[in-house]
Parts: structure tokens; sequence; C-alpha cells
């Protein structure tokens, strides 16, 4: 059994928590899980990646900056919720770590302070 604790991670476990099973029974292991806190990371970089290349493009385009689009990206950037298509662009550019090596840090498991922390830092708004 895996728990998320207080973060919006449930899109990495499930991906993660499916592959598993199958991972533990051709290895025929007893215990074994993949580390979320490795792919949250990365999505974290990712996000910030995307984030700066689509603002730096809509700045070149002369988006209007109280447009529906504007708003959209301004509202939450680094938030924690993700689709498949996501995750299989990690997976395949970072790979996959056991638990073990990459353990869950207090941000990943409480990340509310941390997407705070990143939208100021990204956005450099104050709250």
């Amino acid at each position: 059994m895996t728990n998320q604790k207080s973060s919006g991670r449930c899109w990495i476990f499930a991906l993660l928590n499916t592959i598993r099973q199958k991972f533990v029974q051709q290895f025929n292991l007893d215990e074994f899980e993949f580390s979320q806190q490795y792919l949250y990371f990365y999505d974290k970089i990712e996000r910030s990646y995307f984030w700066l290349n689509v603002f730096e493009e809509l700045g070149r385009k002369k988006e209007d900056v109280d447009g529906r689009l504007m708003s959209f990206l301004l509202s939450n950037p680094m938030n924690d919720g993700g689709q498949w298509d996501m995750l299989v662009n990690l997976v395949e550019k970072y790979g996959l770590v056991p638990k073990s090596v990459w353990p869950d840090s207090y941000s990943a498991t409480s990340s509310r302070r941390l997407n705070s922390m990143l939208n100021h830092k990204v956005l450099m708004l104050d709250e």
C-alpha cells in the first residue's frame, strides 16, 4: 500500500502502483516500491521549463496580459496534478528509481508550501 499523504501526486502513484505489480512478479520480489518523489522532483523542473518557454513565446507574440490564456498561466503554474502523457514523458526522459534510493521528502508529502514557494519564484509575486 502506498500513501500520497497531503499532496496531489495521485497521478504518479497510479502509474507506479500499476507497473510495480508486473515488476515485482517479473523479478520475484517480496517488496518493492518505485520512488514517487523522483518523478515529482522532475515534474516540477519540467513544469518550470514549460512555463518559462510558453511565457517567452507568448511575450514574443505580444499576447494580451489580461487575456484568458495569460490568466490561466498565471493562476497556479506549479500545481501538483498531471496526466498520462506527462508521466510517459517523465519516465522516458528520466527513468525510474526505487524508493529506497530516493525516498519521500516532507515537501513531496505535504506539497502546499512547496507549490506556494515555487509559484512565488516563477511568478515573482508576493502572496
